[in-house]
């Protein structure tokens, strides 16, 4: 488990609430706040104390503060203005963000996003880099740091045009840990430095807690305990002042991982008891586990392994429901070790191997760990074995005193001798079969994963056949038939320009013949394209989507609307044709099954992936039924894994359906 993940998420939850508005007045403006907001009449003004209300929460109830978020949307909603509804919208998705509803999240935030692309005001740009800000967080709580980078860039230009400094610290604060994350640390310290500096500047308590939090992680990674804890006591002060919850608990973490590393495991227990506390209250789920784990930890090496095997356990059910993986596995590890110093053999063992089980997912980051656990495993098991060899001991002394017989009880104790050695040889036996059973599941999993990379290189192989089939027949229609057919329809055309004249009837059936060969022509070119598009061998990706997309539009009337973003260069031919192949069946599918208005192509192309995004407002569909039964779907999948690329679809009945495919540049062919 990383040490730091702790101080990651109670920093992006601090300056989650960072936008508008200092904390040094929280309980007694939530009163004043709502006397003003029952005088109030107009929408956007209402908006605006609604917010100030949530944010005066955030720092005491997260509950809470999520139930004024709720009433800011009903507002907006009401009122139908877009601008207050993406105030709304990013309002809600932050606070999704907050109890780890990612789903939710990121569906309120992208309506925002959409409805801030038509913003010219100073006001609606702000909304705009707020609602990036909120996005990029979304990304980075989740792991996805290369995918947060360029939401928090395009806020740093906003913000940098509009001299926010506010919402720049906020940035900052952001992209501190981001470049931490990423190895970066010259970077890391450098954006650490200019949070304080515009801390100092704004003269804004909160903000100068937040920096001066990351501060104190950096000294606490380089070994400065002294320097470390003096900051944290400063923010203890600081934050008990102006009662900021969530920067006590992340305070209290830092002080509890400062402690462990002192080897004061008594005071660091009690940091992360606080640190869990606060965080319980306020909601925050992500970080009360993270501290039951460490708590783990610590009991172990305070040799109180009932204390330990229990907050191992809250923290695996919690892990567990929320999918907190790593905290999963590091829970796992802390109660596998507590139960095996308890004697509790069983739950030892089931820990153990759910542990390793996770372990294969991420092998490169936790060999160290599995190699320490398991020499901790084997020596656990060596001193069950001598305690039995001094009960068995004891044993022969007492019949030795008792009954006074050497022989009887040489005999007694050759008896146990030989019971234990068959047990032990039973076990050895055990021990090897279960190392075959997990050896021979090692090899039938590389023979899955030979056969898999066997079929994508067929379906590669059926793929580029069948391109290179539509290439050669949208060639010879376009070339071959479709020159035979303009030839006989300028044969036709210069001979009626002679003397020869047709009577009325004959001369309009000739005219309606000509029109009729005009338009096989054009049905055969369209023929052509559809078989392989001109445009996308010519132009390129970009150009040949967006003419693609236009087909469907009427003058009044967008059907589908394309955006591209990225850079304008050829990409390989496979990932072009596969990406046109993908949205020509989607759009086909939206609109045929569907049965949708409106549909949203998104392509992003950057220096390493190519992202392709599709979103409708159809009828939806469920997965469970069709999974066996649509081929165009299956066909989809098959492109995308044919080039070692992720697919992910989200339809419910009843409320559309949006895909996301993504390509790396630097894939390696199946």
């Amino acid at each position: 488990m990383k040490k730091f993940t702790k101080i990651l998420a109670l920093v992006i939850l601090l300056v989650l609430i960072a936008f508008h508005q200092n904390a040094s007045a929280q309980t007694a403006q939530i009163d004043s706040l709502k006397k003003v907001l029952e005088r109030t009449t107009e929408d956007n003004k209402k908006i605006e104390l609604l917010g100030q209300i949530r944010e005066c929460y955030m720092y005491i109830d997260m509950k809470i503060a999520g139930e004024w978020a709720n009433k800011m949307l009903e507002v907006a909603e009401k009122n139908g203005d877009d601008q207050l509804k993406a105030i709304a919208y990013n309002a809600v998705g932050t606070h999704n963000i907050i109890i780890m509803d990612s789903s939710k999240a990121i569906n309120y935030l992208n309506k925002g996003l959409k409805l801030c692309e038509k913003f010219k005001d100073t006001h609606g740009k702000i909304t705009m880099g707020n609602t990036l800000v909120s996005l990029g967080t979304l990304y980075h709580m989740n792991g996805m740091y290369k995918k947060a980078l360029p939401y928090y860039l395009k806020a740093d230009l906003i913000y940098s045009e509009l001299k926010e400094d506010r919402s720049l610290a906020t940035v900052y604060s952001r992209l501190t840990d981001l470049f931490k994350r990423l190895g970066q640390q010259d970077k890391y310290e450098l954006y650490t430095e200019k949070l304080l500096d515009i801390a100092k500047k704004l003269n804004d308590n909160f903000v100068l807690m937040m920096a001066k939090t990351l501060k104190a992680e950096i000294l606490t990674q380089k070994g400065r305990l002294n320097e470390a804890e003096k900051l944290c006591e400063e923010l203890l002060i600081l934050g008990t002042k102006i009662n900021n919850q969530q920067s006590l608990a992340s305070t209290y973490g830092n002080l509890g991982i400062i402690a462990k590393k002192r080897k004061q495991f008594a005071k660091s227990v009690e940091m992360y008891q606080k640190s869990s506390e606060i965080s319980l209250k306020q909601g925050l789920t992500f970080n009360y586990c993270e501290a039951l784990s460490a708590m783990s930890e610590i009991y172990y090496e305070l040799k109180q392994y009932n204390k330990g095997l229990e907050s191992a356990r809250k923290a695996i059910e919690i892990a567990k429901e929320k999918s907190f993986e790593e905290l999963l596995r590091a829970a796992l590890q802390a109660g596998s070790l507590n139960a095996a110093k308890l004697g509790q053999d069983k739950f030892a063992y089931t820990y153990l191997k759910e542990y390793l089980q996770l372990y294969e997912k991420n092998v490169d980051t936790e060999t160290r760990k599995q190699i320490a656990f398991a020499a901790e495993k084997f020596e656990s098991e060596k001193r069950v074995i001598e305690i039995k060899q001094l009960k068995a001991e004891k044993q022969v002394k007492d019949l030795i005193i008792k009954r006074r017989n050497l022989l009887m009880y040489g005999l007694t104790g050759l008896m146990i001798l030989m019971v234990f050695v068959m047990l032990m040889i039973y076990r050895n036996i055990q021990h090897r079969k279960q190392i075959i059973l997990q050896q021979n599941e090692i090899k039938e999993q590389k023979i899955q994963e030979l056969e898999k990379e066997k079929m994508l290189v067929a379906t590669r192989a059926v793929m580029q056949g069948e391109e290179k089939e539509r290439t050669r027949l949208a060639r010879d229609l376009h070339d071959s038939l479709g020159g035979m057919l303009s030839g006989i329809k300028l044969k036709l055309s210069m001979a009626m320009k002679g003397n020869v004249i047709l009577p009325e009837d004959m001369a309009v059936q000739f005219e309606n013949a000509l029109g009729l060969l005009d338009s096989t022509i054009g049905e055969l070119r369209q023929v052509a394209n559809n078989l392989m598009p001109e445009s996308l061998l010519k132009f390129g990706l970009k150009i040949s989507l967006e003419d693609f997309c236009n087909r469907f539009n009427e003058k009044d009337k967008v059907l589908v609307h394309f955006q591209f973003y990225g850079e304008e260069k050829r990409q390989e031919t496979e990932f072009e044709i596969a990406i046109y192949r993908i949205v020509q069946e989607l759009i086909s599918n939206a609109i045929k099954h569907g049965n949708a208005s409106k549909i949203d192509v998104q392509l992003i192309i950057d220096e390493s992936r190519i992202c392709l995004q599709v979103m409708d407002n159809g009828i939806g569909f469920d997965r469970n039924l069709i999974k066996n039964k649509g081929r165009g779907l299956k066909n989809i999948e098959n492109r995308v894994a044919a080039l070692n690329g992720n697919i992910d679809i989200q339809s419910t009945p009843g409320k559309g359906t949006e895909t996301s495919v993504e390509f790396s540049k630097d894939f390696k062919k199946a």
